[in-house]
């Protein structure tokens, strides 16, 4: 029981938090999935993320940047939830950093260039108490359900007590028969 009213606490928290959305912000089934930039299964999860959004107009997934990994991982990590402040970026991001392979650190920073997110003022929120928070409130999704990334947790919005938590990287099939299994205790 003191599981789930944690698990459902996070769920409000991370409600009530600034994460990054993506998909239908009001959307009846949402996904929240934490991962880490450096993982090589999160990068082979992302693309199926994407069909997912694309297939399922009424899903809103919260993306939930960690860094478990490695000292990229927080550098890219930190960066994409502060490029979330700027109308798009944090997507144009993500997409460059998680399409191939895993990024060296002269990638992330020429990404980071060629989206203009290289101010001195940019640099600076990237190490902010928000993001700071948001990286923390990831690890505990993760700490909670005693998993690594990719994780998956798919509910209905308004009911975030009816949950699957899927650990892994996931076949489509998979996440898509969650969704739909959301949808309908939406």
């Amino acid at each position: 029981m003191r599981i789930i009213l944690l698990f459902i606490s996070l769920c409000i928290s991370v409600n009530a938090f600034s994460a990054v959305i993506e998909g239908n912000p009001n959307g009846r089934v949402t996904m929240i999935e934490v991962f880490d930039y450096q993982c090589v299964y999160c990068h082979s999860a992302y693309p199926k993320i994407l069909k997912l959004m694309d297939k399922n107009p009424d899903l809103k997934v919260r993306l939930m940047p960690v860094a478990i990994l490695n000292q990229l991982s927080l550098y890219e990590a930190a960066a994409a939830i502060t490029a979330a402040n700027s109308p798009s970026k944090f997507q144009e991001f993500t997409n460059m950093a998680m399409i191939g392979n895993p990024l060296s650190e002269n990638e992330i920073t020429s990404d980071l260039n060629s989206l203009h997110l290289n101010s001195p003022d940019f640099k600076k929120q990237m190490h902010s108490k928000d993001v700071e928070d948001q990286l923390i409130q990831g690890l505990q999704f993760l700490r909670l359900e005693k998993a690594s990334t990719p994780l998956f947790i798919i509910y209905p919005s308004k009911n975030p007590k009816i949950s699957a938590v899927l650990k892994g990287d996931q076949k489509f099939s998979t996440l898509q028969k969650a969704i739909s299994e959301a949808g309908e205790g939406a």
